[in-house]
């Protein structure tokens, strides 16, 4: 939409001059696109109560306006940028820096207009604004090695479980903000964005899975198991990822669709300094309740919201399949039966989330699955 304030009014006037009629603050207004002039009015002064912050708003309140009036429902953007100017508290320091950053107003500008869910995130932590602003952030791209050690340098920072969880929850709101705002200023290709998002998630489950198994190990010891040779050898567990997150196709409201894997029923738990006293377990029961806490995990509403949705029913036999041996469940179909698993939308990517140390979890290769 293409802007002209009226003859002899600039959107200035809005702010500095208080001879200006209701007549006139709703043509200017109108002008922008705005449907409800009295209600964008009081949401300017608002954003402008104190004499250097309306000063500065002045300043660049065309261009902002102009770039309201761009999106779908420019009455609607004015009131998430009034909230998000309010959540500030220093707007004296918040409009200095936009006139000293035009791109910056663009890029709040296309925020509040274009995305309530990106624009909640911003009022809920206005300093990730900031943040954003960095060219580093939006134009650098960012590797799963980068992440993996942004995500554990913030995990390890932290003492507790509960504390842990919520920082990755945190880390999982700034991380979506990034990404999105990159996808509304087009600087990324849906292709590109539903594989970062995936990326994301493989990253976020990864350190679910580290913190809930350490748990489980300092309560119940190590799973291991006897191979085919009589060798004892660790027992290894795989969450692997299936539907959009398997495909690296996630996007911003999609649930993951995950299978949790175990090398061998067989066996039970024992400490591995064989000092420390622990409650030994069957490997059905760890890995029964080691799945479960990830589910818990990712899925809990806490301080900082839930990490993911989790949807379990593409399992073998869906939310009848329990957690039994599925290693050699998945062996006996594709060895044995020769059905093809893309047809239960049970594989469609390779493990999620698997230590090294623990080998092999289960007798197939996954490279030789397609779904």
């Amino acid at each position: 939409m293409t802007t002209t304030p009226p003859h002899n009014l600039h959107p200035k006037d809005l702010l500095l001059s208080p001879s200006l009629t209701s007549e006139q603050v709703t043509t200017l207004l109108t002008s922008y696109g705005f449907n409800t002039p009295k209600q964008a009015d009081a949401n300017l002064q608002l954003m402008a109560s104190e004499p250097r912050s309306r000063l500065l708003l002045a300043e660049s309140i065309d261009e902002i306006l102009t770039l309201l009036s761009l999106s779908a429902d420019p009455d609607v953007a004015l009131n998430y940028l009034e909230r998000f100017a309010k959540a500030t508290i220093d707007t004296v320091h918040l409009y200095t820096f936009l006139k000293a950053y035009p791109v910056a107003v663009e890029l709040l500008a296309t925020t509040v207009g274009s995305s309530p869910f990106m624009s909640q995130i911003l009022i809920r932590h206005p300093t990730y604004f900031y943040w954003l602003c960095d060219p580093e952030i939006l134009h650098r791209e960012r590797t799963k090695k980068d992440l993996m050690r942004e995500c554990a340098a913030v995990v390890n920072a932290i003492e507790t479980e509960e504390g842990k969880l919520n920082a990755l929850r945190r880390f999982k709101r700034k991380e979506v903000l990034r990404i999105g705002v990159k996808d509304l200023l087009k600087l990324t290709s849906v292709r590109q964005t539903t594989a970062a998002l995936s990326m994301l998630a493989e990253v976020l489950i990864h350190h679910v899975y580290e913190i809930c198994s350490r748990r489980l190990r300092a309560r119940h010891g190590r799973p291991h198991h006897r191979n085919n040779i009589g060798r004892a050898v660790p027992t290894g567990f795989t969450v692997m990822a299936m539907g959009k997150l398997g495909g690296k196709e996630l996007n911003f409201s999609s649930d993951v669709d995950l299978m949790y894997v175990f090398g061998s029923a067989d066996g039970i738990t024992s400490s591995s300094s064989g000092r420390t006293p622990i409650l030994q377990t069957s490997h059905t029961e760890y890995f029964r309740e080691l799945a479960q806490t990830i589910t818990n995990a990712l899925s809990e509403v806490a301080q900082g919201g839930y990490l993911f949705r989790v949807d379990l029913n593409l399992r073998p036999e869906g939310k009848g399949g329990g957690y039994r041996d599925v290693a050699r469940y998945l062996s006996a179909l594709l060895c044995h039966q020769g059905r093809n698993l893309g047809t239960y939308g049970t594989v469609k990517g390779p493990p999620h989330c698997r230590r090294s140390d623990t080998g092999p979890p289960f007798p197939f290769d996954h490279r030789h699955v397609r779904s």
